[in-house]
């Protein structure tokens, strides 16, 4: 079970499906969770930012990362506002459905796509909270089931 955030989140034969058009999030999970990764096919259906979620410690704090706008990937911070903390380029495309694992170990977040390491950063804001999912944009995602495992 998933606490949500805005957006208009439904089940979708096995998968969960996020329509929004402004930021929505969903977050599961024990808020006092510190090492661990998650492991999550997305499909971006429509739209940009289309994000996996660590260490949330409610709708106002944690990281978030995944696919961004222009054919980008990156690591955002939300703390009372979204900062993009890292970025790079991948040619994601929208109908795929791709692999991502986000990962928070001590100080360091790191995101994977097909257990290809593509970005990594440090920051000591958060060291614990809750995983989850969801976009700072308008769109749709597909989300298929979360493998959360603690390291």
């Amino acid at each position: 079970p998933f606490s949500v955030d805005h957006g208009a989140w439904a089940k979708e034969g096995s998968q969960l499906s996020l329509m929004r058009c402004e930021p929505a999030f969903a977050y599961g999970g024990n808020y006092y969770s510190k090492d661990y990764k998650m492991t999550v096919p997305v499909t971006p259906v429509n739209g940009e930012y289309h994000l996996l979620q660590i260490r949330a410690q409610g709708a106002m704090r944690g990281y978030m990362a995944g696919f961004s706008e222009n054919g980008k990937i990156a690591v955002y911070k939300n703390d009372f506002a979204y900062k993009k903390l890292e970025e790079s380029d991948f040619p994601w495309e929208l109908g795929t459905t791709y692999n991502l694992t986000l990962e928070a170990v001590n100080n360091v977040i790191t995101l994977y796509v097909e257990d290809k390491k593509v970005l990594s950063m440090k920051d000591d804001s958060f060291t614990y909270g809750m995983y989850g999912c969801g976009s700072l944009g308008m769109g749709r995602t597909l989300f298929g089931d979360f493998d959360i495992v603690e390291i």
